[in-house]
């Protein structure tokens, strides 16, 4: 009796042996097809990677990619980036345009240099102006809103650009979010700063934020801004009012040149904010021309702010 059970225990050893070997050959297998399928599938990551990048960078003019510069805020330690493409022509000049970009919301610092598609605003501008220094900050946050952690960021920003670059005027561009930010940077602006100003394009902007808020049919452009500027108008008013260059005209530098896009479709910020603006520079004697475009809101042809940026520099 006692032989039978240790010969059943042996039988059953052996098969337990034999089923582990079994299934460790076919681990084995299905491990290496595992790995074949992983690979498999990162190349044909790697391939629609590129198609979206190929699709993504197609454009009517060859595209160049812009420096991004990596950078630690001195107001509170964040890490943040700004892009920027240095004079195609430099011949040691001493006299350089910088023109400074604000992305809309929602965007980031690449947008001038991807939109619009047919012929992004960074190309028309330097294919123009090719002694020209364009960078667009990421200035803080997709809804940051000229909040002062953002002015901080632009200022430094541009600091780091004048002490590379021998600067002598500077021009700020914007849309929508960027469009309003640009008009209230023209006064925020460091001082040394705001005396080299001599322009700003602004696109879908507004010169009274209060009202903006109020008109606005877009809950995400209310929301932007109550997250931006750290509550809603009824809470943080002096936060509106202090960025809305319709109260702030004595603090703009005397000369400085305006030039408003305005989309007559724009159900975002309302077109009639931009004229109202327009009205209200030139009654105080600022330099202003309104540009009309039959678009609805967002970034239009690259040929509008190459227009506006003319005027503003007096070309």
């Amino acid at each position: 009796m006692r032989n039978r059970l240790l010969v059943s225990a042996l039988v059953v050893a052996i098969l337990i042996d034999v089923a582990g070997i079994v299934f460790f050959v076919l681990f084995l297998t299905q491990s290496g097809k595992l790995r074949k399928v992983q690979k498999e599938r990162q190349v044909m990551a790697d391939n629609l990677a590129a198609m979206r990048n190929s699709q993504a960078f197609t454009v009517d003019k060859p595209l160049e990619l812009p420096e991004r510069h990596s950078f630690i805020a001195k107001q509170d330690g964040t890490h943040d980036r700004y892009a920027m493409a240095p004079p195609m022509v430099f011949d040691g000049a001493k006299d350089l345009t910088l023109v400074i970009y604000l992305h809309g919301m929602g965007s980031n610092d690449l947008e001038p240099f991807l939109s619009p598609k047919q012929s992004t605003i960074a190309q028309t501008i330097q294919s123009h102006y090719p002694a020209a220094i364009f960078a667009s900050p990421n200035y803080r946050a997709t809804t940051s809103w000229a909040n002062p952690l953002a002015i901080a960021d632009i200022n430094q920003n541009i600091h780091e650009l004048m002490e590379r670059y021998p600067v002598s005027q500077i021009v700020i561009m914007g849309t929508s979010m960027g469009g309003c930010s640009s008009l209230a940077y023209s006064y925020l602006a460091a001082d040394d700063i705001k005396a080299k100003i001599v322009g700003v394009v602004s696109c879908e902007g507004a010169g009274d934020w209060q009202a903006l808020y109020h008109k606005t049919p877009s809950k995400m452009v209310k929301t932007g801004m109550i997250i931006g500027l750290g509550g809603p108008v009824e809470a943080v008013p002096n936060m509106y009012s202090e960025r809305s260059i319709n109260n702030n005209l004595e603090k703009v530098r005397p000369g400085t040149k305006f030039a408003l896009i305005s989309a007559e479709q724009d159900t975002v910020i309302p077109p009639f904010l931009q004229k109202e603006m327009a009205e209200k520079l030139k009654s105080a004697n600022f330099p202003t021309k309104l540009i009309s475009t039959p678009d609805k809101h967002g970034v239009p042809s690259s040929e509008l702010y190459l227009e506006g940026l003319n005027f503003v520099l007096n070309k």
